[in-house]
């Protein structure tokens, strides 16, 4: 199972640091009760309790727990039955925050069986509401829920309406478990409001820590940082050390899911530091291997190793016991993903051997499949089976839907990687859901399935089945919000977007496998919308709304499946009834979620296919090419690159067998010599052997003939080609022989180009840096002599302020400035500008990625001539996730931008100015991508200028057209 579920319970246990404050357990030191005190009072147990009560105050755990041992030991010899029982209590307390669960509920037991024998009705509720805290974090809801009613009637009882009040809050964390997010809002509201009747500031920070987790697992991060920081203020207030951790990595959960990396990090580093300093070991395991998740699935599996291991060695050291499984597994996980399988081969076993001696056979199940598939992976055949018989045996025994769901995965992914069609087909029936473990899992599921049927050549059942496995798939997307963009849900996806292509392909049905092709990219701002708080745009509102959904359902799937643990011959009434609310709440969400993708493609259909929200179907995009343009698509997969050739007549595709990591790095040798190079020959062997690979194939199309202007769809690491620069075998230059536009996706051109409106020509142009920057200044100037009407911003007259109020209007915008492309969080990346004279964020001086998405651009052209604006930030890995990343240009177009001109790399100053006047000359009377292939070969032709470097790295992206009379383009040949 994704590493994800663990991690979410992580943080949802981490909650319960500060439950226990808001339980109240601390009453009996606030307002110490009356009780009949037995004769044989020993002063020294006293005073051990009340030295304890302090340190536990203090956060010092570990150091209170030792007393309390001493303090038990005491008044059990004295006899002291009173102090004994408030000692247990006390003891079972330190030791849950210790995470020694079997002490914590044995001293919390023999505490309130004391405090019952002796009549102490006014410390009931305490031992109540712990033992409720004990049960929660070990998911036993249903006895959580009755410890919580029976704290509440306890206090009640002796008429204490401030512990009643926390009792309520506690329920709400129950609540927040099964999903009942509407009774849990009103309890913590209720807890709230009590608090500050009461003037109780730590229980007041605890309700609003509370409601910040609430709106964090409903999907509004946004929204739970106003609670989060309210908290966050009570608790310094009152040097309160355990709420400060838990809403230190509460923040940077919430940071994490809107994007924000460094917060996010910033947060849980700090949340881990008090950890440490207080003794929460329990706590500081939790942190790090909430770290080692984020980094493990943002790809860096060595930096989630070295969180493990520290996590590993904390949880031996304090004996955490379940922790050491679980973290083993993972550790088996990440190395698995390293392809380090004898490694992850014995973590596994080991995780297997902890999960048994605890008694925990759903961790053991896991551990066993998991063992099985690295197994196999390592082709050992008979211990992957031993291992599948083990899961086999505890799914039986369990007796549960769950297990039944993961053993029938786990199966499936065994036969798949040992090449049995058979199996796999035989581990999923058609009729198994998945219900229990989400979308994702049925996804994968489905994708086994087509892959199955496509090698026993069943080719109709493994297009029904592709179809099935995109159709779960594009209702999932990961919740990292750290690292790098994503353009589907994981790491491998687009192996089942490459399978349906092959069985449509196989089966002559080219226009489906075109769509198909073109679906599987363009989604990276769709995965991030949700950094967009407040949005004017209906259809981004809509987006925002389906993500929060999206993030909701996954957190009920993860309750459902958590609820479902509970063996049938154990479950209450109202356990019972949970899990029908909690399916009913899902269902519900899931439908919701529908509605809101349908909605969008209906507000916003141009701006729904920019981002990959919509698609369009083949005839669609056809309809709008010109006579001498052809669109030409590549879809690259693990082992093979697919080609699309589609004109308004005929789709035509090609494949070429090509790893993936072979091609990236082409790319990288071709782009990394033209952007550096003042040669004009060197790189030249590279770039012919691309063209052979990427541009020959449709050469040989008889459509190529009239192909004038090719519409580039580039996929992976193709995003990062300098195509222009690309050389035949008589050594000339792509650009030479024809025009370049690109896109993100293909089904984007249809509804770019039927949006198209041409208004007046006038130009803004910014240069807020003169000095620092010299050559923008010269590049300023010289667009000003070449267009009409303009108006400059230069120095501190370039302001944030004015460039969003020059794109927000008809007209032509050139910016040259710095671009800053934010490697972790590219939802951040911005065009840098002069700050304006207030504080308003809107006029900071950075127009970042985010706030591009909210606005109503409407210019005809804009010009970024700044560094890499055309690309993403991922150049550093090596495309195994096949990554289409947020880009400044297609933010441009999603706002409305009609053409965007950005550059793939750093443009040498003086050349830059030069390009840029000799493109605006050619936009007098040409479209743009016309103007740019103009511009291009002129530097060709211009010794000074005639590498690579100078103009290869500029792109064209949006509709090409520029004026309202479909211009003539610019006369070549093509041989």
């Amino acid at each position: 199972m994704s590493s994800i579920l663990d991690s979410a319970s992580l943080r949802a246990a981490a909650v319960l640091l500060l439950s226990t404050a808001l339980a109240g357990c601390e009453a009996p030191r606030r307002s110490s009760p009356v009780v009949e005190r037995s004769s044989a009072t020993s002063v020294a147990a006293d005073s051990l309790l009340t030295a304890a009560n302090a340190l536990y105050d203090d956060g010092e755990y570990q150091s209170a727990a030792v007393l309390l041992r001493r303090a038990i030991e005491r008044a059990a010899a004295d006899g002291d039955s009173v102090t004994l029982a408030r000692s247990l209590t006390k003891s079972g307390l330190a030791e849950y925050h210790l995470g020694n669960y079997s002490t914590a509920g044995s001293n919390l037991r023999a505490g309130l069986t004391l405090k019952e024998r002796l009549g102490m009705k006014k410390e009931l509720f305490t031992s109540y509401n712990a033992l409720g805290l004990l049960a929660y974090t070990s998911g036993r809801y249903g006895d959580a829920s009755e410890y919580f009613q029976r704290a509440r009637a306890a206090a009640d009882s002796v008429k204490d309406q401030w512990s009643a009040a926390k009792a309520v809050g506690n329920l709400g964390l129950v609540h927040t478990d099964i999903g009942r997010f509407a009774d849990a809002q009103r309890e913590y509201e209720f807890l709230f409001d009590a608090a500050l009747s009461y003037h109780d500031t730590i229980p007041a920070g605890n309700a609003l820590a509370n409601l910040g987790m609430l709106s964090i697992r409903a999907g509004n991060s946004a929204g739970a940082l106003q609670y989060l920081n309210r908290a966050r203020a009570l608790y310094a207030s009152q040097n309160h050390p355990a709420g400060d951790e838990m809403v230190l990595g509460q923040l940077g959960s919430a940071y994490s899911d809107l994007g924000e990396l460094q917060r996010a990090l910033a947060y849980m580093d700090s949340a881990r530091k008090i950890a440490r300093t207080h003794g929460m070991r329990r706590e500081e395991v939790e942190d790090l291997e909430i770290f080692a998740e984020l980094y493990g699935d943002a790809g860096d599996h060595k930096t989630a190793l070295k969180y493990l291991n520290q996590a590993r060695a904390i949880a031996d050291s304090v004996g955490l016991e379940a922790r050491p499984g679980d973290i083993a597994r993972a550790q088996a996980r990440e190395l698995a993903r390293e392809g380090q399988y004898e490694t992850a081969l014995a973590h596994a076993r080991e995780a297997a051997s902890i999960h048994r001696k605890l008694s925990a056979p759903l961790g053991e199940l896991e551990d066993r499949l998991l063992f099985a598939e690295i197994a196999q992976h390592l082709g050992h055949t008979a211990d992957a089976n031993a291992q599948l018989r083990l899961a086999s045996q505890i799914a039986t025994r369990l007796d549960l839907a769950v297990a039944s769901e993961q053993l029938a995965i786990g199966s499936a992914r065994v036969a798949d990687i040992r090449g049995d069609a058979t199996r796999v087909l035989r581990a999923l029936p058609a009729e198994l859901t998945f219900a229990h473990l989400g979308f994702a899992i049925a996804g994968e599921a489905a994708a086994l399935r087509a892959r199955a049927f496509a090698r026993l050549g069943q080719w109709p059942e493994a297009i029904n089945a592709g179809k099935g496995a995109i159709a779960s798939l594009s209702r999932v997307r990961q919740r990292i919000g750290e690292g790098a963009l994503r353009s589907a849900y994981v790491s491998d996806n687009s192996g089942v977007y490459a399978d349906l292509v092959v069985a449509l392909l196989h089966l002559g049905r080219t226009d489906e496998a075109f769509e198909i092709a073109d679906e599987a990219r363009g989604k990276a701002l769709l995965e991030h919308l949700n950094s967009i708080e407040q949005s004017t745009r209906a259809a981004s509102r809509d987006l925002v709304e389906a993500d929060e959904l999206l993030r909701r359902i996954a957190f009920l799937t993860q309750r459902l499946r958590l609820a479902d643990t509970v063996p049938n011959p154990e479950r209450t009434t109202s356990v019972k009834k949970d899990l029908l609310d909690l399916a009913a709440r899902l269902d519900e969400a899931r439908t919701e979620y529908e509605s809101r993708i349908n909605a969008v493609a209906r507000l916003d259909p141009r701006g729904a296919a920019v981002i990959g929200a919509r698609r369009a179907d083949a005839r669609e995009i056809q309809e709008v090419l010109r006579s001498d343009e052809m669109i030409v698509e590549y879809f690259v997969s693990a082992n093979r690159l697919f080609i699309f050739a589609a004109t308004r007549d005929t789709v035509v595709a090609q494949t070429r067998p090509i790893p993936i990591d072979d091609l990236a790095n082409r790319v990288r040798l071709v782009s990394q010599q033209s952007a550096a190079s003042r040669s004009i020959g060197e790189g030249m062997r590279a770039r012919r052997a691309l063209y052979d690979l990427l541009i020959a194939p449709i050469d040989s199309l008889s459509e190529a003939t009239r192909a004038l202007r090719l519409i580039v769809i580039p996929h992976s690491a193709l995003t990062y080609l300098p195509f222009a620069a690309l050389v035949d075998a008589s050594g000339r230059n792509l650009i030479e022989r024809r025009t370049i536009l690109t896109l993100q996706s293909a089904s984007a051109l249809p509804f770019i180009r039927r949006t198209a409106t041409f208004g007046d020509k006038s130009f803004s142009i910014f240069a807020p840096f003169p000095d620092e920057l010299s050559g923008t200044l010269a590049e300023a100037r010289l667009v000003k002599a070449e267009v009409t009407g303009p108006k400059g911003y230069i120095g501190h007259r370039a302001t944030e302020r004015r460039l969003r109020s020059a794109l927000e209007r008809e007209g032509n915008v050139h910016i040259a400035s710095h671009a800053i492309l934010n490697q972790s969080n590219p939802m951040f990346s911005h065009v840098e500008l002069a700050p304006g004279r207030g504080s308003q964020p809107s006029d900071d001086g950075q127009l970042d990625v985010h706030e591009l998405l909210r606005m109503h651009v409407k210019a005809d052209l804009i010009y970024l001539s700044g560094c890499e604006t055309g690309v993403g930030a991922a150049w550093s890995n090596s495309f195994r996730r096949n990554q289409d990343y947020a880009t400044l240009s297609q933010a441009l177009l999603f706002a409305g931008a009609q053409n965007v001109i950005a550059t793939l790399w750093r443009i040498d100053d003086a050349g830059g100015s030069v390009f840029a006047q000799r493109f605006y000359r050619a936009l007098r009377n040409h479209d743009v991508i016309d103007a740019l292939a103009i511009a291009q070969r002129q530097m060709l032709l211009d010794a000074r200028y005639a590498a690579p470097r100078y103009w290869a790295g500029y792109t064209a992206s949006g509709s090409g057209l520029w004026s309202r009379v479909s211009q003539t383009p610019a006369r070549v040949t093509v041989q």
